[in-house]
């Protein structure tokens, strides 16, 4: 019974690791949901258009956040107005005096005005407490509404830059995809696991050597483009993880390494080491910065 019992647990062992070694989709934080999906809006596009919708998602970014601090205005606002309509009524000392003194004589009417006008006194007390809590809530709101101010104006460049700039923007055509990402390096290549089981990708990439483009002279010239790789869990193949190039590309100027980034949202529960791999074949372009 001992050696069968033995087997048993180590086949429902060997079970329970295979089960936790599968593939499995998983359910990205809001940010990282975000990520993956303004990523895989560009995975397609060619020249300014990925520039457009780059600057387009980050006008996107700044609008959402004026909805928010909008919403947290109007809640401060309700909570402000809210706590001042709590002010109670001073009652007229006079009238309540002269109510007791007509049931109960001169000696009651001044007895119930002296009452009263105490009673009006902590009502004061009160009401003025009040509302410095109601002036104190909305003391945030000019803050607020500043900020608002600041990401509208924001909001409104990019939409003037991805609607204009990005459009009228040199794109070279003598120089293919192929033989920019044979001029790329890229090195430093790792993929975390996040609290969420989304895989981090991020890669350092640099130039080899300077590109021996023809341009106008004084125009800048960047790489731009998205990098596909494919990710592997061991020798299992996981998905294609899409790295977007910085919104503005990458001056071809530059001699030093840019940290480029990706998101997959599935991974496998067991540990172990994930690689990736990129393809010759890319979406990479040069055009004017």
């Amino acid at each position: 019974f001992l050696e069968k019992g033995k087997k048993l647990a180590f086949e429902r062992e060997k079970e329970y690791v295979e089960a936790q070694k599968q593939i499995l989709p998983v359910e990205p934080s809001e940010k990282e949901k975000s990520f993956i999906s303004k990523a895989n809006d560009l995975k397609s596009l060619l020249g300014a258009s990925k520039r457009e919708k780059m600057l387009n998602h980050l006008a996107d970014d700044y609008k959402r956040q004026i909805e928010q601090l909008e919403e947290s205005k109007k809640a401060i606002e309700k909570i402000s107005l809210g706590i001042y309509s709590t002010r109670q009524k001073e009652v007229s000392w006079a009238l309540m005096g002269g109510i007791a003194e007509g049931i109960a004589g001169p000696g009651a009417g001044i007895a119930s005005a002296l009452d009263t006008m105490e009673k009006n006194e902590k009502i004061r007390e009160n009401n003025l407490a009040i509302e410095k809590m109601s002036m104190d809530i909305m003391s945030s709101v000019p803050e607020i509404k500043r900020k608002i101010r600041m990401l509208e104006n924001e909001e409104s460049k990019l939409r003037i830059l991805a609607e204009t700039v990005a459009k009228e923007k040199l794109v070279l055509k003598n120089i293919k995809a192929k033989e920019i990402f044979s001029n790329i390096n890229m090195s430093e290549t790792k993929v975390e696991k996040t609290e969420s089981g989304v895989l981090y990708v991020t890669t350092e990439v640099s130039f080899k050597n300077k590109f021996n483009v023809k341009a106008p002279s004084k125009v800048d010239l960047v790489v731009d483009g998205v990098l596909i790789g494919k990710v592997f869990y061991g020798d299992e193949f996981v998905d294609k993880v899409i790295v977007p190039l910085p919104i503005y590309g990458i001056n071809i100027k530059d001699n030093f390494s840019t940290k480029l980034e990706g998101m997959v949202a599935k991974s496998a529960e067991y540990p172990g080491e994930y690689t990736v791999k990129f393809e010759e074949s890319q979406n990479l372009w040069i055009m004017e910065a």
